[in-house]
């Protein structure tokens, strides 16, 4: 569905049920674990009244100010991109619903399928070579450990040699 700026109330109310953020008892002080916990995974307050927009084009800022007191939401657009006032308002519900920026952007990319099949095989990859690495050391690990054996086995053999030509040279002299 497509919201244009005059559609601000729908959008917070479409938002609201598509997270059944209504049934907070305080929805000003407390915020809400969502109760389906796979559709969205953080905790965000309810979205209090807008008692007004503020727009500035020279700095690319959109501010809002909250009717119950809370803290302006203030986001900015990027320094290479040009500044829409529906976009900032966008973000600025945005950061307000999820607490922050971030949240809102880890929150998007954990939904985002490619990104979510992309991250996945990344991870086996690296859990692949992590598996590959140990196994090669634990070989290493191994082959020095036999190589330790040989040596001592090699050195007992040698020295029974030893001792045996001492005997044989002893039992030559003594003849």
């Amino acid at each position: 569905m497509t919201y244009t700026l005059l559609d601000w109330p729908k959008l917070i109310d479409d938002m609201s049920k598509k997270w059944d953020v209504n049934e907070a008892k305080d929805w000003k002080k407390e915020p809400v674990e969502n109760k389906r916990s796979s559709d969205c995974a953080c905790k965000f307050k309810r979205i209090p009244e807008i008692r007004q927009i503020n727009f500035d084009k020279a700095s690319g800022t959109t501010a809002i100010v909250w009717n119950d007191g809370s803290k302006t939401t203030t986001v900015h657009c990027g320094k290479d991109e040009e500044f829409e006032e529906y976009a900032g308002f966008c973000a600025a519900i945005v950061k307000k619903l999820f607490e922050s920026t971030s949240a809102a952007k880890k929150f998007m990319e954990e939904k985002d399928v490619k990104r979510a099949k992309a991250r996945k095989e990344a991870l086996r990859q690296k859990r692949l070579e992590e598996t590959r690495a140990i196994e090669a050391k634990n070989r290493a690990k191994k082959e020095a450990a036999e190589q330790k054996v040989i040596k001592k086995f090699v050195d007992q053999v040698m020295s029974c040699m030893a001792s045996e030509l001492d005997l044989s040279s002893q039992e030559d002299d003594g003849k």
